[in-house]
């Protein structure tokens, strides 16, 4: 579907009569800056809005810009869904800043943007900001070396995200060891990467000494048999795992 400025304009003309909206969908609506543009401006003084959904639409980091201005006057936002869309480097920095310095957010959704080195790094140091942040989903980023060393160091230190969403990463052998050194989360999505033996070694020894990972899934992973068996070795140790996918 594709929605014109002025059905846009009356939306959200009627949005501001709805003092009981809590959540706003907008997903799937090849919605793009200029509409980002319209919509920040709009929801500024929205006092009800607690999730905004954004994800598959076609907007670029002007869009990222317009919607960091929101949250720099917005404070009751704290649900953020940016998936399938064309986000880099100028817009997930103005918009990390803001959320890092003022706004703070529960559930951030970057995946399948377009993501690149220097954009992991400045992730991992939001990442120690934000003391509420519960959810984290960067799936659909292809992760290097680098950027899988700056996360690795972080994630034993980010105490309060609950959910992380790591698939489709091309997290693979060489990226693994220095990612998993620790699980410090309760739940972690590792599906549609190429973790293969090495990789399912160390996602196993990172498993075997965490006691709060209650989910994993590890859909698509090139499971081999002794990676299957380092696995199912490291529940022994990990009695507090209630799914595995």
């Amino acid at each position: 579907t594709n929605i014109s400025l002025n059905i846009i304009a009356y939306l959200l003309f009627i949005i501001k009569n709805l003092k009981s909206l809590r959540v706003l969908n907008l997903e799937n609506n090849n919605l793009q800056d200029v509409h980002l543009k319209m919509i920040s401006k709009e929801l500024k003084d929205n006092k009800s809005i607690v999730a905004l959904l954004l994800t598959k639409n076609n907007f670029e980091s002007s869009g990222g810009m317009y919607l960091a201005d929101l949250l720099s006057k917005n404070q009751v936002i704290d649900k953020l869904f940016l998936g399938y869309n064309n986000i880099t480097s100028s817009g997930l920095s103005a918009l990390l800043e803001v959320i890092s310095t003022g706004h703070e957010i529960s559930i951030l959704d970057l995946s399948n943007n377009k993501l690149v080195n220097e954009d992991f790094i400045e992730i991992a140091q939001f990442m120690t900001k934000n003391p509420k942040m519960v959810s984290m989903n960067l799936s659909g980023n292809k992760m290097e070396l680098a950027d899988a060393v700056e996360l690795g160091v972080v994630l034993p230190n980010v105490k309060s995200i609950r959910t992380l969403n790591l698939s489709n990463m091309n997290i693979i052998s060489d990226t693994s060891p220095v990612l998993f050194k620790a699980l410090d989360v309760e739940e972690i999505i590792v599906d549609d990467n190429p973790l293969e033996e090495i990789g399912m070694i160390m996602f196993s020894k990172a498993l075997s000494a965490s006691q709060r990972v209650k989910k994993i899934s590890l859909k698509n992973t090139n499971l081999s048999t002794i990676g299957l068996t380092h696995l199912f070795n490291s529940l022994k140790n990990n009695k507090g795992i209630s799914e595995i996918h």
